[in-house]
């Protein structure tokens, strides 16, 4: 196991999850199963996490709060030098992270009085909520892949920004979904956000479906459910 030790989510995954999975473990290993549970210390941790940063970049961002510079402008003429230069960072916060906090520790990093550090009014996401797992619709959804994909559902956090936080902040729970993908188009260039992203033919149709199934298995009656009467909306 490689867990959250000490980090935002040690509360959710961190120690107490080792403890339970060992438990588990013998009483699964009871049955003549041979199962052997490894948890990592700080070395093996920091050696996975460095790992995963050069070879698996999406999955080592859902780890840490990542900012790209992605604008960078300043000047006017080749031959004369900007009298003021300006950075757009893009931010990808873990769902606790605080943007204020956050940028007091990019101006401790910067360590410059003549720069100014501010987090954009356009910001505006509220602080993450996690959606629960025994929730109505995390059910819904997991019944439904199963039925069009006939695959287990495997929750993960998205890297991406999302409107929904604003709606889980009123205590809705809410969970992404998308179309199964190549997982070779990321990396020739077919990717989110990229010119050329796409998605399979056969996938588009399939996640209609799930779509479809997923909406109609929410809304239908549910059983012991009070019924409106005529005239009622």
């Amino acid at each position: 196991m490689i867990n959250d030790q000490s980090g935002p989510y040690k509360d959710l995954n961190g120690p107490t999850s080792v403890i339970c999975t060992k438990q588990a473990v013998q009483e699964f290993n009871a049955g003549g199963f041979d199962v052997e549970v490894l948890s990592a210390d700080s070395a093996v941790r920091r050696a996975a996490d460095d790992w995963l940063y050069e070879h698996e970049p999406r999955h080592s961002s859902m780890l840490r709060t990542s900012a790209s510079p992605n604008v960078i402008t300043g000047g006017y003429r080749s031959n004369v030098i900007p009298s003021e230069a300006r950075a757009t960072l893009d931010v990808r916060m873990l769902p606790d992270e605080d943007a204020d906090r956050f940028a007091d520790a990019m101006k401790k990093v910067v360590n410059d009085p003549a720069v100014e550090v501010r987090v954009s009014s356009a910001f505006g996401r509220p602080t993450g909520v996690e959606s629960r797992l025994d929730s109505e619709a995390f059910k819904a959804i997991e019944a439904s892949v199963r039925r069009v994909y006939d695959v287990p559902t495997i929750p993960v956090m998205g890297t991406g920004a999302t409107d929904m936080s604003f709606t889980r902040a009123k205590g809705m729970q809410c969970f992404g979904i998308g179309p199964a993908i190549d997982m070779e188009d990321g990396p020739r260039g077919f990717g989110a956000h990229s010119d050329q992203e796409r998605i399979l033919e056969s996938e588009l149709h399939r996640f209609v479906r799930l779509n479809w199934d997923i909406v109609t298995s929410l809304a239908s009656p549910k059983e012991g459910a009070a019924r409106p009467r005529a005239g009622q909306r």
